[in-house]
């Protein structure tokens, strides 16, 4: 597929690959972490990179993998919140803009289930 290394894979290839992993019978949890998901370029190219990734992120979420963990750190950017609101429901979204209580939590939890990392 990649001439054993000679040549780079493209994004689908990539994408499948990271697919067929997370098939795997028994595989450990698998956690991708997204930062700043806003800051990726919007721009006006079709589809932009933030598109590209949104419809990876969408793709990879509805292929419902039990093993696959994933956290996205943005802003409030609309069509983020388009895309990523249905997918995830309010129970699982923690939003830094509401106050105190919500970033002691986030702490706190992030704290409890690291288990020293």
């Amino acid at each position: 597929m990649c001439r054993d290394g000679s040549e780079q894979p493209s994004k689908a290839t990539l994408a499948q690959c990271l697919k067929s992993i997370l098939d795997l019978p028994g595989q450990v949890p698998a956690y991708i972490i997204i930062d700043d998901l806003d800051e990726c370029p919007n721009n006006s190219s079709a589809p932009s990179a933030r598109e590209n990734v949104l419809n990876f992120i969408e793709d990879l979420m509805q292929s419902n993998h039990s093993n696959l963990i994933i956290c996205i750190t943005s802003g409030p950017e609309q069509d983020i919140n388009t895309v990523l609101n249905p997918l995830i429901s309010s129970s699982r979204r923690i939003s830094l803009h509401k106050g105190v209580e919500d970033k002691e939590l986030i702490i706190r939890v992030l704290s409890e289930r690291a288990q020293g990392m």
